[in-house]
């Protein structure tokens, strides 16, 4: 499903039932297979943050203002 809203971000959420794999390349010795499903979301566009950190449950955009010497200024938390 995608969908665009009026600030112009495009939003993308499909669910993936089927066996994904993973190459073992630097990461893993061997292939990795995955049967579980999964829900995958996207959103484009243009973001101010400056940093983000995720959990099990969220997904935090942190904005610094400008010469605020590291200090975060806003938080936008997102939750899924």
């Amino acid at each position: 499903m995608c969908v665009s809203d009026e600030n112009e971000f495009v939003r993308t959420y499909d669910v993936i039932t089927s066996a994904t794999y993973v190459e073992a390349k630097e990461v893993f010795t061997k292939d990795v297979v995955s049967q579980l499903p999964y829900a995958v979301s996207t959103r484009t566009g243009t973001l101010d943050y400056t940093g983000f950190l995720i959990d099990e449950e969220r997904l935090v955009g942190m904005k610094d203002a400008a010469f605020a010497e590291g200090h975060v200024s806003d938080i936008d938390v997102f939750t899924f």
